[in-house]
């Protein structure tokens, strides 16, 4: 742990598949409509299938969706 080998990977930590072109082929299609307009990026030596990006924005204004009764 103290080697500063235990650095985080966005590779694998961002991404929804990482391998072969063919694995992230099949598991986008595997999700169908939820890799809707996603790409298998290439990503030095293998590729990647991610969640977009959203900038994070806080809703002061949020109501709860359920209420207890």
């Amino acid at each position: 742990m103290g080697n500063g080998n235990n650095l985080r990977d966005d590779k694998w930590t961002k991404g929804i598949a990482v391998g072969s072109k063919g694995f992230v082929e099949h598991v986008k299609s595997a999700l169908r409509a939820l890799a809707k307009g996603r790409k298998a990026k290439e990503s030095g030596d293998s590729y990647q299938l991610r969640e977009p990006s959203a900038p994070y924005q806080a809703d002061s204004l949020a109501r709860p969706r359920f209420f207890l009764v």
